[in-house]
Protein backbone atom coordinates (compact mmCIF):
# COMPACT_ATOMS: atom_id res chain seq x y z
CA UNK A 1 0.00 0.00 0.00
CA UNK A 2 1.38 3.35 -0.92
CA UNK A 3 1.64 6.33 1.37
CA UNK A 4 -1.10 8.06 -0.62
CA UNK A 5 -3.53 5.28 0.30
CA UNK A 6 -2.58 5.69 3.95
CA UNK A 7 -3.21 9.42 3.59
CA UNK A 8 -6.60 8.72 2.02
CA UNK A 9 -7.56 6.50 4.94
CA UNK A 10 -6.39 9.11 7.45
CA UNK A 11 -8.29 11.81 5.54
CA UNK A 12 -11.52 9.83 5.70
CA UNK A 13 -11.01 9.27 9.43
CA UNK A 14 -10.61 13.02 9.98
CA UNK A 15 -13.45 13.93 7.61
CA UNK A 16 -15.79 11.67 9.57
CA UNK A 17 -14.80 13.48 12.76
CA UNK A 18 -12.83 10.67 14.37
CA UNK A 19 -9.33 10.36 15.72
CA UNK A 20 -7.09 7.41 14.90
CA UNK A 21 -7.56 6.22 18.51
CA UNK A 22 -11.36 6.32 18.22
CA UNK A 23 -11.27 4.28 15.01
CA UNK A 24 -8.85 1.84 16.58
CA UNK A 25 -11.20 1.45 19.57
CA UNK A 26 -14.03 0.61 17.16
CA UNK A 27 -11.80 -1.92 15.37
CA UNK A 28 -10.85 -3.50 18.70
CA UNK A 29 -14.53 -3.83 19.67
CA UNK A 30 -15.81 -5.00 16.29
CA UNK A 31 -12.94 -7.09 14.93
CA UNK A 32 -10.60 -7.82 17.85
CA UNK A 33 -7.71 -5.70 16.60
CA UNK A 34 -4.69 -5.08 18.80
CA UNK A 35 -5.13 -2.01 21.01
CA UNK A 36 -1.72 -0.66 19.96
CA UNK A 37 -2.13 2.75 18.33
CA UNK A 38 1.53 2.70 17.29
CA UNK A 39 0.97 -0.62 15.49
CA UNK A 40 -2.06 0.81 13.65
CA UNK A 41 -0.12 3.94 12.65
CA UNK A 42 2.88 1.87 11.57
CA UNK A 43 0.70 -0.30 9.31
CA UNK A 44 -0.57 2.81 7.56
CA UNK A 45 2.84 4.46 7.34
CA UNK A 46 4.76 1.41 6.10
CA UNK A 47 2.06 0.16 3.75
CA UNK A 48 1.64 -3.19 5.50
CA UNK A 49 -2.11 -2.86 6.06
CA UNK A 50 -3.88 -5.91 4.62
CA UNK A 51 -6.81 -5.54 2.25
CA UNK A 52 -9.07 -7.28 4.77
CA UNK A 53 -8.01 -4.71 7.36
CA UNK A 54 -8.82 -1.87 4.97
CA UNK A 55 -12.29 -3.38 4.52
CA UNK A 56 -12.72 -3.47 8.30
CA UNK A 57 -11.66 0.17 8.64
CA UNK A 58 -14.14 1.12 5.93
CA UNK A 59 -16.87 -0.85 7.68
CA UNK A 60 -16.46 0.80 11.10
CA UNK A 61 -16.53 4.19 9.37
CA UNK A 62 -19.73 3.29 7.53
CA UNK A 63 -18.11 2.90 4.10
CA UNK A 64 -18.08 0.09 1.60
CA UNK A 65 -15.21 -0.55 -0.77
CA UNK A 66 -16.49 -1.45 -4.25
CA UNK A 67 -14.80 -2.53 -7.39
CA UNK A 68 -16.50 -0.88 -10.34
CA UNK A 69 -15.72 -1.19 -13.99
Amino acid sequence: MSVSIANQIKSVIVAEGYTMKQVLDMLVDEYGWSESLSNFSRKLHTGTLKYAEALEIADVLGYEIKWEK
